[in-house]
């Protein structure tokens, strides 16, 4: 369960605020990088103290209350990823 706060003006509608409940599931996968080059993952910790390096990718996917506006979808899917340092 998810709880969203928002808060508008402008745009020619009165102004209002308030929160939705709605819910996620989310979830993701993390490669440990180190057990492809051992040698560079023990070079990395000597050199600079890297204990680990991963890459990661998660996703998103949100069911959004539409705070009463028929053509407002604040849910969907996300994604995203990046590289991991463990220092």
């Amino acid at each position: 369960m998810s709880r969203f706060t928002y808060w508008q003006s402008g745009g020619g509608r009165p102004s209002d605020q308030g929160a939705r409940n709605g819910i996620h599931v989310r979830g993701g996968l993390s490669l440990l990088l180190d057990r492809l080059d051992r040698h560079a993952a023990e070079s990395a910790n000597a050199d600079w103290g890297l204990l680990n390096s991963y890459l990661f990718g998660e996703a998103q996917f949100a069911v959004v209350d539409n705070f009463g506006i028929a053509d407002q979808d604040l849910g969907g899917w996300t994604y995203w990823g990046g590289l991991r340092l463990e220092f």
